[in-house]
């Protein structure tokens, strides 16, 4: 997992500049914390999405960074409870023997 920094005008250059990136593998094309796209995913992705540990782990951390970064509310509420619900997901080995690489 790594990525590639990118300066673009809209969403559209840049849906457009990172298909000239793909070799093959799926991209998710991010806005810092804004998702955009997901481009080029195997079939894997209609049987539900499968996730690296580190990708979760990655995703749980900036949630809670993001959290406290705002100010008491609703919008930092809602980002620590993803973060809170991505920490029960590490509980449960059926859901991680599905949906993990």
């Amino acid at each position: 997992m790594g990525f590639e920094p990118m300066a673009c005008r809209d969403d559209a250059e840049a849906i457009q500049k990172t298909k000239r990136l793909m070799d093959g593998h799926g991209i998710e094309l991010w806005s810092g914390e804004r998702f955009i796209a997901r481009l080029g995913h195997d079939d894997r992705a209609n049987n539900g999405r499968h996730y690296t540990r580190a990708e979760l782990i990655y995703l749980r951390r900036t949630l809670l960074r993001a959290a406290r970064a705002l100010p008491v509310g609703a919008e930092r509420n809602e980002k620590r409870q993803i973060a809170s619900s991505l920490r029960a997901l590490f509980r449960n080995k059926e859901w991680l023997d599905t949906h993990l690489i």
